[in-house]
């Protein structure tokens, strides 16, 4: 009876550079309990991230110390190395990132070889094969230059870039860090998606001094970063931004409604699921092709069996009551007219 073998022929995969590994740190005393470090130093956060601590054990540790500490140090490097943010960010640690963004820390670092984070972010994917899409967006939307990638490789980002560097147009001021050897490997790394980001960010107006404020005080400042987790819509990203604002700043009591229309494929869904995490709340969805009547939206009336158990959306608004909700009914006009 005949056999039959595999063989299996890998490439070794290439160390990564000098140029983008980051320092190792260790936990003093195994835990990043409040108690156990009186001072908050970056390194000891850094240690924490490299040990694996939770975003909730992070946030812990951030919560203990006072805010006004805590942001003024930060962006500090370590050892004259790296600032916290870097140990965050490669290793795509999407909560705990956004966690030091919030305070303070900077998305414009840059490396002892004057790397900026964002390309740091980009470039380390070639050997850790993760999807940095989704940072490359959060970093943009706190404000990360998207200059820093030389332009030419993402300004028509329909096409591949070339390691060709483009004598005729001199790099911007924020991309002169870029040699061949970073070219190379941004070749590799910059895919559709990271290119379309860049892009993106390059031509989105960044927000008014008024609509900070406005943010602030409605206790939503994220949802101005919504133009960076929705492709194309401008127009109607820019009036739902203003919906939002204007309607959490005058504490109106009846719920803000909002009607998105539109083909299949254009976002609609992205739009209203996103809305829960950029206002700090989680979101009911309510598919609405499979609800066909007042009993199974709402749930049974007392009295009726089952009437106790509720339903997913009535539960949903009893352990929100006084508190932001979102709620998502999905494929609205399936309904029946009922």
């Amino acid at each position: 009876m005949a056999s039959a073998c595999i063989i299996q022929i890998t490439t070794p995969m290439a160390e990564l550079p000098q140029f983008l590994r980051l320092e190792p740190f260790e936990l003093p005393h195994d835990t990043l309990s409040a108690s156990t470090y009186l001072f908050f130093t970056p390194k000891i956060l850094a240690a924490g991230i490299q040990a694996g601590c939770t975003p909730a054990e992070i946030k812990n540790y951030l919560q203990s110390h006072k805010r006004e500490t805590v942001e003024d140090k930060i962006s500090d490097t370590i050892q004259g190395h790296h600032s916290v943010i870097f140990h965050a960010v490669k290793r795509n640690l999407l909560d705990i990132v956004e966690l030091l963004l919030e305070y303070g820390a900077d998305p414009c670092a840059k490396d002892p070889n004057n790397i900026p984070l964002l390309a740091a972010t980009i470039m380390w994917t070639k050997w850790t094969y993760k999807n940095a899409d989704k940072m490359v967006a959060l970093l943009l939307s706190y404000g990360a230059d998207p200059r820093c990638i030389p332009e030419n490789m993402w300004s028509t980002y329909i096409q591949m870039p070339t390691a060709d560097h483009n004598k005729d147009s001199p790099p911007h001021v924020s991309a002169t860090w870029v040699k061949k050897q970073h070219r190379l490997i941004l070749v590799e790394t910059l895919n559709l998606t990271i290119r379309y980001h860049l892009n993106r960010a390059s031509l989105t107006k960044l927000a008014t001094a008024r609509q900070r404020q406005l943010a602030q005080l409605s206790g939503c400042p994220r949802i101005l970063h919504l133009p960076f987790h929705i492709i194309g819509q401008d127009h109607a990203l820019e009036a739902v931004m203003n919906k939002i604002m204007a309607y959490d700043t005058m504490h109106r009591k009846r719920p803000l409604v909002l009607s998105f229309a539109g083909l299949s494929g254009h976002g609609k869904t992205e739009l209203a699921t996103s809305l829960g995490s950029l206002l700090g709340t989680d979101i009911c969805n309510v598919d609405m092709s499979k609800t066909h009547t007042v009993m199974s939206l709402f749930g049974a009336a007392a009295g009726y069996q089952r009437s106790s158990g509720g339903s997913p959306l009535n539960n949903y608004l009893a352990s929100h009551g006084g508190q932001r909700c979102v709620i998502f009914l999905d494929e609205f006009d399936k309904t029946k007219q009922e």
